[in-house]
């Protein structure tokens, strides 16, 4: 059901690392993303979808002339791109099969303007549009882990959760996709990624299945206490304790009674 992954040195092959979550394939590949030939692929877009750098330039420059003019076009007749949403236009000369989806995430600005939970929107949405145009495949890079500046793994961490939110809810959002491809050229990025779903797909998912299995014991006292039997051990201690407590209160008691009587007594 679960697979686990071991990162490989730059002299081992490329391979992809899989995992499922929920009957939906994850696959980790280390790619150009205008080669994939998924269903769709996800553009990590700026609002105005002016693909100027970064993975948008990559896209764009192999998208050619159509998928350029579709993008003016989306942004004439929609407006802008809010941080988090979606737009969709062809894949022009891209090898993808239907769509290019292009997801706006935010640009850091250190961690002060909300950038973790529009990360997971742009992450999510990209994947409910998909179902929207009932792509079954879809492939996505590391959104703002690139010219947005977003740290590695913080982007990671946001990504591999958004994932999350997505497939939980699933039927919610009459989900189409049974594979999710993250793409990404540079291996390390593609590394933490893996290891940030292996995280947050599998060990917290383990976690929380053997919490509500195997639930803790109460401890031996309370036990007792609940049977109307109380711990011998305790009941020991507790004895001890007064019998400490009465032998300083009989030192006090002799010392007043000391004082008293000198004063009585007087010089």
């Amino acid at each position: 059901m679960f697979s686990f992954f071991k990162k490989k040195e730059k002299s081992e092959k490329k391979e992809d690392f899989e995992q499922e979550y929920k009957g939906i394939k994850i696959i980790h590949r280390i790619a150009d993303i205008t080669k994939e030939t998924t269903d769709c692929i996800v553009n990590a877009a700026n609002g105005s979808l002016a693909h100027g750098g970064g993975v948008a330039y990559a896209i764009s420059k192999a998208g050619g002339k159509e998928l350029n003019q579709d993008s003016r076009k989306w942004i004439k007749d929609h407006g802008t791109i809010e941080t988090g949403e979606t737009a969709y236009t062809s894949k022009g000369n891209l090898a993808c099969n239907n769509y290019c989806i292009h997801t706006v995430g935010p640009i850091w600005r250190g961690g002060k303007e909300n950038e973790d939970k529009l990360l997971r929107d742009a992450v999510r949405n990209a994947f409910i549009r998909a179902s929207e145009l009932e792509q079954n495949s879809i492939s996505i890079p590391a959104i703002s882990s690139g010219i947005f500046g977003y740290p590695l793994k913080r982007a990671c961490i946001q990504i591999a959760r958004g994932t999350k939110e997505y497939i939980d809810n699933q039927e919610e959002y009459k989900n189409t996709l049974s594979e999710i491809v993250m793409c990404n050229l540079i291996p390390k990025t593609s590394y933490e990624l893996q290891e940030q779903c292996v995280k947050i797909l599998v060990e917290e998912e383990e976690e929380k299945k053997k919490a509500t299995e195997d639930p803790k014991e109460p401890e031996e006292g309370k036990i007792q206490e609940q049977d109307g039997e109380e711990d011998p051990e305790k009941e020991d201690s507790h004895e001890k304790e007064v019998t400490e407590e009465g032998e300083v209160t009989d030192k006090m008691s002799n010392m007043r009674l000391s004082e008293d009587q000198e004063e009585q007594d007087g010089p």
